[in-house]
Formats: C-alpha cells, sequence, structure tokens
C-alpha cells in the first residue's frame, strides 16, 4: 500500500496487517525527483512571470460507475470559466486528464465566453510547477502530487471532507463565490501540507519503485 489511509482501509476489511506493507507510490517517484524552477515552467507554458496562475484540474464522465454518470464536470468547468471574471489580471491554465479526450471541448467553451487560457493535457509537472494555485474538480489524485511542489495552494470543489489543509469550493458554489475563495488564497502563504502527503502516499523520496521490488524479492 501507499501508505497509512490504505493500510487502515484494508485493515477494515479483514485484511491482516503483517500482509500489509507501506511502499509508496511508484508513480510519485518522477514528480520526487522533478525539479524545476517557477520562472521556467512558466516561460515554457509562455506564461507571464509575475501574474498570479492559476491551474484547473478538470476531469471526464466516467460512465462505467452510476456515481459518475453527471454532468458535474462539465458545469463546474463553465463555473470556473465565469469565476475569472472576478480575478483580474490572473492567468488560467486548464489541465485536463490525458485519457479524457475532451480537451477540444474545453478549448471551445473557453473561446465562447471569451476566457483566455493555456489547455493542455500533458506536462503535468511542468504546469503544477508554473502555480500558485490547484483547483481540483472533486478529490482528484492530482494534488497529492501537487503538494510535493512548494508554495502551490491546494484547492477542490468538494471531497477530502477529513482533509481540513485542502480548501473546498463547494458543489453549489457561484462562480463569484469560486472567485472570492481562490482570491482569498493568493493572500495567505500555503499550509503545512506534510501530513496530506504522507496519509494517502506515504513515504515519497524517490525511491518508492525501489521499494516494491524490494518488498517483492523478500516474498520470494
Amino acid at each position: 500500500v501507499s501508505g497509512p489511509y490504505q493500510r487502515a482501509w484494508y485493515e477494515a476489511r479483514g485484511v491482516p496487517s503483517i500482509r500489509i506493507h507501506e511502499t509508496g507510490l511508484p508513480q510519485h517517484d518522477k514528480i520526487a525527483k522533478f525539479h524545476m524552477s517557477k520562472p521556467d515552467a512558466r516561460r515554457l507554458l509562455r506564461l507571464e512571470q509575475l501574474a498570479p496562475v492559476i491551474v484547473y484540474c478538470s476531469s471526464w464522465r466516467q460512465d462505467t460507475n452510476l456515481l459518475g454518470c453527471h454532468s458535474g464536470v462539465e458545469e463546474y468547468y463553465l463555473k470556473m470559466l465565469d469565476a475569472m471574471q472576478y480575478l483580474p489580471g490572473s492567468q488560467l491554465v486548464v489541465k485536463v486528464h490525458p485519457s479524457g479526450n475532451n480537451g477540444e471541448w474545453h478549448v471551445r467553451m473557453a473561446k465562447e465566453k471569451n476566457v483566455h487560457c493555456v489547455v493542455v493535457n500533458t506536462y503535468l509537472e511542468v504546469v503544477l510547477h508554473a502555480a500558485d494555485v490547484v483547483v481540483s474538480y472533486g478529490p482528484s489524485n492530482v494534488l497529492f502530487e501537487a503538494a510535493h511542489v512548494p508554495s502551490v495552494r491546494l484547492i477542490a470543489t468538494h471531497g477530502y471532507p477529513d482533509d481540513g489543509a485542502i480548501m473546498k469550493l463547494g458543489e453549489e458554489a457561484t462562480p463569484e463565490e469560486i472567485g472570492a475563495k481562490v482570491r482569498d488564497s493568493l493572500g495567505e502563504y500555503p499550509p503545512d501540507y506534510t501530513s496530506f502527503k504522507y496519509k494517502y502516499g506515504g513515504i515519497c523520496d524517490g525511491n518508492n519503485a525501489a521499494r516494491v521490488i524490494q518488498y517483492a524479492k523478500e516474498l520470494m
């Protein structure tokens, strides 16, 4: 398992503790080792250096589960675009999921609402290092990765009810309310996300894959 949250999940379902081993997440090795300055990240994305950068991590309809059969992804993105009118001088980067196949729709909606932004489905590490604020739709895993980037404020539209360090916008928030909360976060120093990172991701020192391999060797 990655860390204490997953350990507790399996223990609550009857898996003996002796059969559970914490290794961290191998997919986090890359971001733990990735180092880029904010100016360099913004230069690569052709963003202004001094204006605040808000990254909105959208999602896509997951129709394989009834809980995912709704239009919340589309509705909240449109509200986020409208919220930019309450954040004058800020820059918006929209990070779409690489498997969502909805990047063109995000671009089209931004054009219809006359919101200038960058829409990208790759280069996650660069995008996160360019950000001042990262907003995710729902309890996205992207916030775990963003928590490794210094001086970034983390916000979720909803989810993570037990994690006070993550600011929540609320599923019913209006564009004006979204803009106000994001603006307020820019005026505050980022919280300490150490506990959040460890709870879900465990140790993340760039050696997680090596720990998985070592544990496999021990089992054999």
